[in-house]
């Protein structure tokens, strides 16, 4: 009696660790299709309300657990292209590992974590914000589409006779996107700003 027991454990097991990479390669396979199809609704709803402004992503690498790519944010006004540089890291559903470290055992599509890249152009920002990404974001994509997202602005500071004194704590904000029915809510929280 405890052969059988021990055998339909060790199946049931086997199915688990068989169902769990399964269901992250499936998804990860599904991440490309996604984070193309998302990046041309962005330009097209931003192109639709006038707005000089259009995101590209470059693939960087992509396995098993996790995808990364470089988002680029280009705003163009008075003659003139400005770009910044993000950090995007994509852990794969159907439950991410930093998820399940958590103990977060919702199945989830995607978790996705998006950061300022510090570069020449970003410099003097990481230096106002400690060394700190001035913005960073973590997205969860649940299986039905709907991305919920928590976001931080670093706390920034500087005083200087140049340029004067800045003192801004930094704000937290968090919401929800539903693209099947264009739906968005924001809240945030600031804390303190003085100039």
């Amino acid at each position: 009696m405890s052969k059988k027991i021990t055998k339909a454990l060790a199946a049931v097991v086997l199915l688990v660790i068989l169902g769990y990479f399964g269901g992250t390669w499936y998804t990860g396979t599904q991440v490309d299709e996604q984070v193309v199809l998302r990046t041309q609704n962005i330009n097209t709803q931003l192109r639709h309300n006038g707005l000089p402004v259009q995101i590209s992503t470059e693939k960087k690498d992509s396995g098993l657990f996790s995808s990364s790519y470089v988002l680029t944010l280009r705003i163009d006004g008075a003659g003139q292209s400005h770009t910044l540089d993000f950090n995007v890291e994509i852990e794969h559903g159907p439950l991410p590992l930093s998820r399940l470290q958590q103990g977060k055992l919702e199945p989830v599509q995607a978790l996705t974590r998006v950061a300022l890249i510090n570069n020449e152009k970003t410099a003097s920002l990481f230096e106002l914000s400690q060394g700190q990404p001035p913005l960073d974001l973590i997205l969860t994509t649940r299986l039905d589409g709907a991305t919920r997202y928590e976001g931080n602005l670093a706390a920034l500071s500087f005083n200087n006779n140049k340029d004067g004194q800045l003192h801004f704590d930094g704000l937290s904000f968090s919401g929800t996107l539903d693209a099947s029915n264009r739906l968005a809510q924001f809240s945030g929280n600031m804390p303190l700003l003085q100039v």
